[in-house]
């Protein structure tokens, strides 16, 4: 390995990188030669036991070698390589001057502001001459000082291309980029690592000037066009459907927003729409419409084909910083590579979820030429056997490589408690039986709190029993009910629990003993196991050295405590107590994540990578875990846990979403489809596929941002803001800005007289709205699920205008207070029909224009409270908008689950317990 390192730079001035970045660069670079030789279609893979910056380490390290070669092979001809002529601007050391040409003897001849001399430019000062914008001359004095003061203060990426010479590279001989996607949430961490670290008292972003040299993009999005052969045609399909809606998305807006959408439709009008510039706007434009009653705006939206961008000249690699944004850009990664520009994917271990567990074979089974390397624990060993201790600029990277390294689990096995071979059961009966939604609510919410408090405890206690006896309360109502099997093995186990004195698990008092939140029980929060006398831990983390769990973790699938702590912070040593059936139970969801992050390595043989060390099939995979990851104590020949228990564990734990999930769609209640937010604190929210929900994230240039974000915006670790100002509350304050909340009556005159259809006609009234509409000539869309969503969605304002058409024709017969008319639905005229939608439109005007302000206002209010002091952990705070006090909750994205979940409206956008 040695070898091949010595073929490249692998140091950035005064620093070095950590063995394992130093190789993986000179392998990097070994691929980079291979893919401008070879006509290759696939990226070059590097996995490391976890990320920590390692994408944006090794693309430094690559642009270094990039700026050396620039620097070596630069055109001599500097005057010919710019293209300059006699009079045009230059500029040298800082100073402008003019160029005036090349004399008899082939020197470079310029003129400066305070002479009319004409001076010899010295060959040595050639390659400093860049092109200018500046039009005022420098004098000659200036000139002379400025030389000085560069030659003397030599910049930093001199230093590092140079180290052992007081040359002074002029920056703009290098020309090289690099591009690195972060993936969202990533760019702002990356910039702020650009900005922090310093080499040569300068700091990295400014000697590889991030978003020139090295261009950080959070996705591949702004490139798509350049391999999209159908990119022309649909952006004009978008001009097309952009102005054909213009009319009708304009008269459902008020001021100030028309003036923003007329803007838009002048860049369109003008062809000037296919640039970031342009979709900035339209997205901020419609941050603050409500889909619900704009949903022509956001159609348009989706079907803009993104920006027109040309690729960066002199781009000469990209790094991809996560390998499951591959499959939204295989075409992009296709044509890079196409035209020889190297594609590095960085990946991790950490095997986040169980979706991801095969993600490593499914992929390579399909790219079974990819070049790549899985740095394990018998390579990184090799390599850190080798190489001496010192401080690296990857540093935190090379400390949790080598903890990964030396890495122990030992899941330690002791006399079983009836309980733990019951257990299984009670989950397998409970996960198979039908209805009973009550009952399996108890049981996720008392009885597993109960079992768990019993197999990860000390003894038996107070929270124990009272879990206990709350299961029981449910399961008392439902026992006659439930089949004997079932009845007859929830009963023992409750029996189990009852009679528990001292668990049979022997502590060892060395190691720190994972406390576990239980949460909250009668108003009191339960951490398990107590124990006051040993040292403890709540919160694993990098810091962690060892840890002991007293068993399986409570709702361990939702929370990762186990699996954070083995695949993430890799804690050297790891002791899990258990029981024989939880010990397989541990073994199997541990083995399963660490051998997904598992892949076979496939290199060129000249690269310089022992055979020895490379990874050749699954028995090596099994060989290497096996070694880390053992059972000791009263270990038994059993069966072991399967796929099916670990399966029923996750399902069980799900069972927080269960009690608010609706199964039959035909319910009356108004039913959404939901995505699933997890929080931390074991909270939740469902968030329906067309709501937002007040973040903070992170823009594409890497800024914190307050906004209104949908479910594809949010990302782990951004923070969400509930807050809930109901209408009585808007309508006060309506009244108290304009005197009046006659606004807020007229604008839901319409809801008012659907409301009494619905009571008339109840599931009937699609039927009979759609002979309304028919009878009279009428469009609008009055299907069940429309009529549903105008009766209860609180976000909605109004239908559009078709549809407030034949309501009102449809309510007209039965007269103002709702008693049967003088006339038949047949009579109505509908010229008194369009008054009552004029007041209406006229009245939503005024309330949009409200609740827009209102939403600024509550915003800012939010951010201002957080730039207190202190103030940017709580989770519940209060502010006052003109008098009326608003609570608002805090909670931080854990994870995202992107499903089709049916959930009752009221029950959507609230933090959940």
């Amino acid at each position: 390995m040695n070898k091949i390192n010595r073929k490249y730079d692998l140091n950035i001035g005064n620093h070095c990188f950590s063995p394992i970045m130093q190789a993986s660069v000179a392998l990097s670079m070994e691929y980079i030669a291979s893919i401008e030789n070879v006509h290759s279609q696939e990226p070059f893979h590097i996995c490391f036991p976890v990320k920590e910056y390692s994408s944006l380490w090794l693309s430094i390290a690559l642009l270094r070698n990039f700026f050396l070669n620039d620097y070596v092979c630069h055109n001599p001809d500097r005057i010919e390589d710019l293209g300059l002529k006699v009079n045009d601007k230059i500029e040298i050391f800082g100073c402008v001057v003019m160029y005036n040409g090349i004399n008899n003897d082939n020197k470079v001849q310029i003129k400066f502001k305070d002479d009319h001399m004409i001076f010899t430019l010295k060959n040595s000062c050639i390659p400093y001459i860049n092109k200018t914008n500046r039009k005022a001359l420098n004098t000659h004095s200036t000139f002379i000082k400025k030389r000085k003061e560069q030659i003397l203060q030599r910049n930093a990426i001199s230093k590092i291309i140079e180290p052992e010479d007081d040359v002074v590279i002029n920056q703009q001989l290098l020309i090289s980029k690099v591009l690195v996607v972060a993936g969202r949430g990533n760019t702002n961490k990356f910039l702020d690592k650009m900005k922090s670290t310093e080499v040569h008292n300068e700091s990295l972003s400014s000697i590889f000037q991030v978003n020139n040299d090295l261009i950080i993009k959070p996705d591949l999005d702004d490139y798509k066009s350049c391999f999209d052969s159908e990119y022309s045609g649909n952006i004009l399909l978008f001009k097309k459907f952009f102005l054909a809606s213009f009319e009708k998305a304009k008269n459902l807006l008020n001021e100030p927003f028309v003036e923003n959408y007329v803007r838009l439709k002048q860049y369109v009008d003008n062809d000037q729409f296919d640039d970031e510039h342009f979709l900035r706007r339209y997205d901020e434009f419609l941050e603050n419409l409500e889909r619900s009653d704009h949903q022509i705006l956001f159609n348009v939206r989706a079907r803009y084909p993104g920006i027109s961008m040309s690729l960066p000249k002199r781009l000469k690699a990209i790094i991809v910083n996560d390998i499951e944004l591959l499959e939204n850009y295989t075409e992009t990664i296709k044509g890079f590579i196409s035209k020889r520009i190297p594609v590095i994917v960085v990946s991790d271990r950490h095997i986040g979820s169980k979706a991801l567990i095969d993600l490593y074979s499914n992929y390579f089974s399909k790219h079974l030429e990819a070049l790549r390397i899985n740095w394990n624990k018998k390579k990184i060993s090799a390599i850190q056997s080798k190489n001496t201790s010192e401080e690296y600029l990857d540093q935190h990277l090379w400390d949790s490589c080598k903890r990964y390294a030396g890495q122990q689990i030992e899941i330690e096995i002791f006399e079983e408690y009836p309980l733990d071979t019951i257990m299984p059961e009670i989950q397998r009966l409970i996960f198979r039986l039908e209805g009973f939604e009550e009952l399996k609510k108890a049981y996720w919410k008392f009885f597993q709190p109960a079992a768990y408090g019993v197999k990860n405890g000390f003894s038996n206690n107070i929270p124990i029993q009272l879990w206990a006896k709350k299961f029981e309360v449910e399961f008392v109502k439902v026992r006659n009910l439930l089949d004997k099997e079932v009845s007859d093995i929830i009963y023992e186990g409750l029996r189990l629990i009852k009679k528990y004195y001292e668990n049979t698990k022997k502590i060892n008092r060395t190691i720190p003993v994972f406390r576990q939140n239980y949460g909250e029980l009668d108003g009191n929060e339960v951490f398990v196991p107590r124990c006051n006398d040993l040292p403890t831990i709540n919160s694993p983390s990098v810091q962690t050295n060892s840890i002991q769990f007293v068993g399986f973790p409570l709702n361990e699938p939702l929370c990762k405590v186990l699996l954070n702590s083995v695949c993430e912070y890799f804690i050297p040593e790891i002791k899990i107590l258990s029981w024989p059936n939880e010990g397989d139970l541990a073994y199997q969801y541990l083995f399963r994540r660490l051998h997904g992050a598992y892949f076979t390595d496939y290199l060129k043989k000249d690269w310089g990578i022992p055979e020895e060390l490379l990874l050749k099939d699954d028995q090596d995979f099994e060989n290497e875990i096996i070694s880390f990851l053992k059972k000791t104590g009263k270990v038994q020949e059993r069966g072991g846990s399967t796929i099916e228990d670990e399966d029923i564990v996750f399902t069980i734990n799900a069972y927080k979403y269960n009690q608010y999930q609706e199964k039959n769609s035909s319910t009356d209640k108004y039913l959404v489809k939901c995505n699933t937010v997890d929080f931390d604190d074991n909270q939740f929210m469902f968030l329906p596929h067309t709501s937002k929900i007040l973040a903070q994230i992170e823009t594409a240039d890497g800024s914190i941002k307050f906004k209104r974000a949908s479910f594809n915006e949010l990302k782990t670790g951004y923070k969400i803001y509930e807050y809930k100002f109901d209408r009585t509350q808007r309508m006060a304050l309506l009244k108290k800005k304009l005197g009046s909340h006659e606004a807020f009556k007229t604008l839901y005159l319409w809801r008012d007289r659907l409301e009494y259809l619905y009571r008339k006609f109840n599931i009937r009234l699609e039927n009979e709205l759609s002979a309304v509409m028919n009878y009279y000539g009428l469009s609008g869309n009055p299907s069940s699920a429309n009529i549903q969503r105008w009766l209860h969605d609180e976000e909605m304002l109004s239908p559009e205008d078709d549809n407030l058409r034949t309501i009102f024709t449809a309510y007209a017969p039965y007269g103002v207070d709702g008693s049967e008319g003088e006339f038949s639905v047949e009579e109505v005229e509908l010229k008194e029909v369009e008054l009552f939608v004029t007041k209406v439109r006229k009245a939503y005007k005024i309330i949009n224009s409200f609740n827009i302000g209102l939403s600024f206002k509550i915003k800012k209010l939010i951010m201002d409270r957080l730039n207190m002091n202190d103030a940017t952990d709580e989770k519940r705070f209060q502010i006052n908008i003109q008098g009326f006090d608003l609570s608002v909750a805090a909670a931080t994205v854990i994870g995202l689950q992107k499903n089709d979940k049916l959930v009752d409206y009221h029950c959507t956008r609230r933090i959940l317990v």
